[in-house]
């Protein structure tokens, strides 16, 4: 994974066997600043792979992973208006966590006390006017914490810049803004954080309460991260320490070797891959796309049965399947799966794939390599051999090879 695995939805439900790789550590670079001026020292959400449940009663299930690496942290992604989706104008803050829950956002504000002549964060947009334009009254002061017997807010964010300023519009006369640590790096936020789960273990398991039924299961003895980890099961919260910094020579040359990987599979499915792509689209080194020259949804009957199931080949720009079909799909845009449907077989498409409904989707490589390999109609759609030297180690591939990998990886364990 380049980026998050971002869970949105309630009751959502994953579960993962075998390996999970999150590789990218932090994309920071020193120079970088949001639109307040405030330097990125903690990098975008973009550059940092972490895992992030937003729903209530989600349930991420890692127990039967063998191998977890989770190299970037995660982001609180805060849009100028409330219910709006992550965007690039979104004001960004780095949190300590790999592995989180929404709810745990509020540990990042700047306490209350610290803002002197306010008193409480979040404010109004009165007060904000205030705050900034009489320096003398309204003003920051993070040693306030520590003097007050908390958190030395020192130790952890910048000094210059100690605040993070997003202002989120609830409707169109009700403005609210928010003031978050800015912290000197992501690993230092990583720190902050175990120093409040010391001070604040009990707020931060009633926090987790809001997550319902939902659970957050791992196997810490097989967990490599910079990041702290939440656990959470049966109204129970584990908490694991980040084990790593993101400098350690360890997590910066497994994230090269894994991005090149990245690029090689999604570019050809070839993990020693390194020429280039073909338009962009991994699908185009699989299949001919000019053989799709309609705009319309087309599907023919390929005379071929198996396992009870007619076969047919489904072409188009966008494709939709309202009902139980097996086969080949290839589409230049996206796939839709709707109300129910079950689709056996195989789907390529530049776009996506969305499941709409209660949806059943089944691989079945035996009959879709026979057809690829063998049957007149479908053959003329893939490219069946790619030339000598083009892939890392410069043996000729087939595309039932290729898609034999694709399998490969959804069907392992």
């Amino acid at each position: 994974m380049a980026d998050d695995l971002t869970l949105d939805a309630e009751a959502s439900n994953f579960r993962l066997k075998g390996t999970y790789y999150g590789y990218n550590a932090n994309n920071a670079y020193l120079g970088t600043k949001d639109t307040n001026g405030v330097r990125l020292i903690s990098g975008t959400p973009e550059g940092s792979s972490s895992i992030v449940l937003n729903g209530k009663d989600t349930i991420l299930d890692l127990s039967d992973a063998t191998k977890i690496w989770i190299a970037g942290k995660t982001f609180i992604s805060i849009p100028y208006r409330y219910g709006m989706g992550a965007t690039l104008d979104n004001v960004s803050v780095g949190q300590g966590e790999s592995i989180s829950y929404r709810s745990l956002q509020a540990a990042y504000l700047l306490p209350g006390d610290c803002i002197k002549g306010i008193g409480h964060n979040p404010m109004t947009e009165e007060e904000y006017i205030k705050f900034t334009s009489d320096p003398t009254n309204y003003y920051v002061d993070i040693s306030i914490s520590r003097r007050s017997g908390g958190i030395r807010l020192e130790n952890y964010v910048n000094r210059d810049q100690p605040v993070r300023i997003a202002s989120v519009n609830y409707n169109d006369s009700t403005k609210m803004i928010y003031l978050y640590l800015n912290f000197q790096s992501s690993d230092k936020a990583t720190k902050y954080f175990e120093e409040y789960m010391a001070y604040n273990g009990d707020l931060v398991n009633s926090r987790l309460t809001m997550l319902g039924d939902g659970k957050i299961l791992f196997n810490p003895a097989v967990l490599e991260n910079t990041g702290n980890v939440i656990g959470y099961n049966e109204g129970v919260l584990t908490f694991t320490r980040g084990k790593h910094f993101t400098s350690d020579p360890l997590i910066e040359n497994e994230q090269i070797e894994l991005s090149t990987k990245f690029t090689g599979l999604t570019t050809s499915l070839d993990e020693n891959y390194t020429g280039a792509g073909t338009n962009g689209f991994l699908t185009d080194n699989i299949v001919n796309m000019s053989m799709v020259t309609h705009n319309t949804q087309v599907e023919t009957d390929l005379s071929y049965s198996a396992d009870g199931l007619n076969y047919s080949l489904i072409t188009g720009d966008d494709v939709i399947i309202n009902t139980n079909k097996a086969g080949i799909i290839i589409a230049k845009g996206d796939v839709y799966i709707n109300n129910s449907a079950s689709f056996t077989g195989l789907i390529v498409a530049r776009g996506k794939v969305v499941l709409q409904g209660n949806v059943n989707l089944k691989a079945d490589p035996d009959n879709i390599g026979y057809l690829i390999k063998n049957h007149a109609t479908v053959a003329p759609y893939f490219n069946l051999k790619v030339a000598s030297g083009t892939t890392g180690n410069g043996s000729d591939i087939f595309a039932s090879d290729l898609i034999s990998i694709s399998y490969d990886n959804w069907r392992k364990n």
